[in-house]
């Protein structure tokens, strides 16, 4: 379901460190919402999508492997989430 809520919210993210999804979904929760369990999958990564109103995620030196980054770009997609890479 996408994200109809008219929002201009876009997290920078310093993913350098994040190699897996479960590093990934570990620095996201604590960036998005600090002191909140950590997302153990795509699902928890979702809500917390929802929960932020996220609009935008600009990951800075992603590193997830491709077919993990394929995964997350299809429920940023789901979603309406703008997943943006950046060096």
């Amino acid at each position: 379901m996408p994200n109809n809520t008219h929002t201009s919210k876009t997290l920078l993210l310093d993913a350098r460190r994040a190699f897996t999804l479960d590093e990934f979904f570990a620095q996201f929760s604590a960036a998005a919402l600090p002191g909140r369990p950590v997302a153990t999958n795509l699902d928890g990564f979702a809500d917390y999508v929802r929960e932020t109103r996220l609009g935008g995620l600009v990951l800075r030196g992603c590193r997830l492997s491709i077919p993990e980054y394929q995964r997350l770009a299809d429920v940023a997609r789901e979603l309406g989430l703008k997943l943006t890479t950046i060096a």
